[in-house]
């Protein structure tokens, strides 16, 4: 367990809010204004969540993202991003540098499909993006 002065990183109370409802940033605000912020859950019709990160394959800058159409097309992306052409890639060593981002979500729970299955998907849908970087620190 994790325990922290700031909310959690790479995008998990997003997830928490899509899978329970709850909207931890704002019970954050509200804690932090004196209120009690409400962490009941709500069923958003979503039964589970995952996310995987586009890493960089070295330091440069970035000629290009492609295979986004597969990722455009699947129904559980619920969001998705990557850098434009140009962006300046550093070393992968922190999520600062993440060059995109694939979420998905299963209506139907971990009784349809495993927490692996969304890892898989999540990590295919990734993979399917090919990156081109080139190393600028020749010149």
């Amino acid at each position: 367990m994790e325990v922290n002065p700031r909310p959690a990183g790479n995008q998990i109370t997003e997830l928490v809010r899509r899978v329970r409802g709850i909207d931890l940033p704002m019970g954050y605000a509200q804690l932090a204004l004196g209120e009690r912020p409400d962490l009941t859950p709500t069923d958003t019709g979503v039964r589970s969540a995952a996310i995987a990160f586009l890493l960089p394959p070295r330091p440069g800058t970035v000629t290009g993202i492609t295979g986004t159409e597969a990722v455009a097309a699947e129904p559980r992306v619920v969001d998705w991003a990557v850098k434009p052409a140009e962006h300046r890639a550093g070393e992968a060593s922190s999520n600062n540098h993440y060059l995109g981002h694939v979420m998905v979500v299963d209506p139907a729970g971990a009784d349809a499909r495993s927490p692996a299955d969304r890892t898989r998907l999540c990590h295919t849908l990734i993979s399917s993006l090919q990156r081109s970087v080139v190393d600028t620190s020749l010149k």
